[in-house]
């Protein structure tokens, strides 16, 4: 009689084969996982449990369910608590806090990532802890604290470096980069996206290397080349589709809505808006859905459509509340209080405005704070508040006076 193969004595073969195909096909490695997963799981000990559950949340990250991917990694944590495996556990940080970003989840990505540092610091390992560490920085930078963000991902470099993660180099450097951008500082920048680039074509990736085109292409808009900027994610989008690099598509449609919303070309910035507002909300993506869905408002209202414009805001503002980013819920509540001034007049501005300002101190931007201040000052002028007014100013000044900006170096 010839015995079957225990579940167990197959696991080393099926994971190696769904380790080769993860990074580049998710699917199909989630395809050859599942219908062993249970089986395996059940007949494991508590360590690889863990890796199996931990396996289970990057398929699910890199699909797109963010929600099942923090599932997963609980789970994995709990199972290597119970192997007292410290180093293990912390490990499993590094893919929660992404996927609880992606979910808006900032004060639990938060306490992730400090706990895993905990872990990982116990554990003594400092190549786990500079991918964490650049997770953490996506985090700040998810909430536009590029001088954060870059404190992070310098530490992460560093310690890529000394861990010799040659590979790791040059993702973090894109990432470097993105702070570098959004704190004016274009032309080193555009070196390190330039050369990450290059290295990752060389090494054959092409993904991560069109993640550097795409981010050279929005520092062309914000280095005012508009024309260049959308070729850019032109070509940027038709690359992502044709490799399957699914989570670059809807962001070159946001980015391309922002141009044109910048050169006034409302026709076509809703359109892009629309398109991104799709395809965020099919892969899950609840940040990028609201984002897309402002920058749609901000079109209509442009083009007078003032009350589908006001419904789509009051959607993106319910969104980024319920995530806690505040600085985007002051965003939003900017472009309420203008479809309001211009349906009902400045008075009914006045509010939404000192509302947008509070949240942007809480999100520790002082110069948005101020900058909603002197708009709201402006409005207290129109509906005859001039005393109001005086007042509001002096605060924005005061505001505009620190020097704690988070795009200031």
């Amino acid at each position: 009689m010839i015995e079957r193969a225990h579940p167990v004595d197959l696991a080393p073969q099926l994971l190696a084969e769904v380790e080769a195909v993860r990074r580049l096909e998710p699917a199909r490695a989630w395809e050859l996982l599942r219908p062993s997963f249970g089986t395996l799981s059940r007949c494991s000990s508590p360590a690889e449990q863990g890796t199996l559950w931990r396996l289970r949340g990057h398929l699910m990250r890199a699909l797109g369910r963010a929600g099942d991917a923090v599932a997963a990694y609980r789970q994995a944590e709990r199972r290597f608590a119970i192997a007292a495996d410290s180093g293990e556990r912390g490990r499993c940080a590094i893919g929660l806090v992404d996927a609880l970003m992606y979910l808006g989840r900032y004060q639990d990505a938060r306490r992730a990532a400090a706990a895993g540092r905990r872990a990982l610091a116990h554990a003594g390992d400092r190549a786990a802890l500079a991918r964490l560490r650049m997770n953490e920085g996506n985090l700040h930078h998810r909430v536009d604290r590029p001088d954060r963000a870059l404190e992070c991902y310098r530490d992460s470099r560093r310690a890529l470096l000394a861990t010799r993660q040659r590979a790791g180099v040059e993702l973090v450097e894109v990432n470097i980069a993105n702070c570098l951008s959004a704190l004016g500082r274009g032309r080193e920048a555009r070196r390190y996206y330039r050369a990450s680039r290059d290295r990752l074509l060389a090494r054959g990736d092409a993904v991560n290397a069109l993640v550097a085109s795409y981010n050279l292409s929005y520092l062309d808009f914000l280095e005012h080349r508009h024309e260049r900027a959308l070729e850019g994610l032109a070509e940027v989008r038709r690359q992502a589709v044709a490799r399957g690099a699914l989570s670059i598509v809807p962001l070159t449609a946001l980015d391309r809505a922002e141009v044109f919303l910048r050169l006034g070309a409302h026709h076509d910035a809703l359109a892009e808006a629309r398109l991104a507002s799709v395809e965020a909300r099919a892969m899950g993506l609840a940040y990028e859905h609201a984002k897309a869905e402002l920058f749609a408002a901000l079109a209509e209202h442009r083009s007078g459509r003032s009350a589908s414009a006001h419904a789509r805001l009051e959607r993106s503002l319910g969104a980024f509340d319920r995530e806690g980013n505040d600085l985007w819920v002051g965003e939003t509540l900017v472009g309420l209080a203008t479809t309001v001034w211009t349906e009902h007049g400045s008075r009914g501005a006045v509010a939404l405005l000192a509302a947008a300002a509070r949240r942007f101190e809480l999100a520790s931007d002082p110069e948005r704070a101020a900058c909603a201040l002197a708009l709201r000052a402006r409005a207290q002028v129109v509906a005859g508040e001039t005393r109001a007014a005086r007042t509001t100013m002096n605060a924005a000044t005061l505001l505009a006076r620190r020097r704690n900006s988070p795009r200031e170096q």
